[in-house]
């Protein structure tokens, strides 16, 4: 499993990482900080391996709480088979 993770500095850079996870099986991908906060949620719709979410304290900036990260998990916000 290859692990990448970026610091954007624009909203334009957080797209970078998507068609890693669209076009490859074992990625995990993400974009850090605000930013990129919502690349960790986005990738579970791309079958990336696994995520992470913070239980107490984050050790990254953007990271999502583990009961945030539960909530939009299971929300259907965003159908991929419009972004194939």
């Amino acid at each position: 499993i290859a692990k990448i993770a970026v610091m954007p500095n624009t909203l334009e850079d957080t797209l970078t990482i998507l068609p890693l996870l669209s076009h490859f099986d074992n990625v995990v991908a993400i974009s850090m900080g605000e930013l990129g906060s919502y690349t960790r949620v986005i990738a579970s719709k791309f079958n990336t391996p696994f995520t992470f979410a913070v239980v107490n304290d984050n050790t990254a900036p953007g990271q999502i709480d583990i009961d945030t990260m539960k909530s939009l998990m299971n929300s259907d916000l965003i159908n991929t088979d419009d972004l194939k």
